[in-house]
């Protein structure tokens, strides 16, 4: 049976964004403060949520697509 590749459009702001949230919990900053560390996850469960892919499939590789208009 052939595999079925799936291409989905994402904004690589949210990987970013994805990136920099994780990084707070990796240093441990959140720890200190409960109501703050809730938030941060409400806000990275949000940010999951728009990188949400169609299946559970494994997914085979990143990629940015620039799309630019011709000069006339």
């Amino acid at each position: 049976m052939k595999n079925k590749i799936i291409k989905t459009k994402q904004d690589p702001d949210w990987f970013v964004i994805s990136s920099y949230i994780e990084l707070l919990f990796k240093f441990g900053i959140t720890y200190k403060d409960e109501h703050f560390e809730k938030m941060l996850k409400d806000l990275l469960n949000y940010v999951h949520g728009k990188l949400a892919l169609k299946t559970d499939g494994d997914i085979l590789g990143y990629y940015i697509v620039v799309l630019q208009k011709q000069d006339d």
